[in-house]
């Protein structure tokens, strides 16, 4: 990303806080946004957005120049950062 280049936004985690978020980046920023969840029905919040769904966690890692979490505790952030494929 250059200065004057608009960021990539990852979001993992679309549950009861998480989609809402994504959604309304999704509506708002000018630039991509790659959203991931375990869950397929998690992403039909973001339909008629310019969000795109990611496959996996390794593919927002890879793609998004900043990565916002929304996740229930402690244990699912570190297996996103910490575990295979993840952050």
């Amino acid at each position: 990303m250059t200065a004057d280049s608009v960021p990539v936004i990852g979001f993992i985690g679309l549950g009861v806080m998480g989609g809402p978020m994504c959604r309304n980046m999704a509506v708002k920023h000018p630039g991509e946004v790659i959203a991931y969840d375990m869950n397929p029905q998690a992403h039909a919040l973001l339909e008629g957005t310019g969000a795109r769904r990611a496959e996996s966690i390794a593919e927002v890692a890879g793609r998004a120049d900043v990565v916002f979490l929304s996740l229930p505790g402690g244990p699912q952030v570190e297996a996103v950062c910490l575990g295979e494929g993840g952050l």
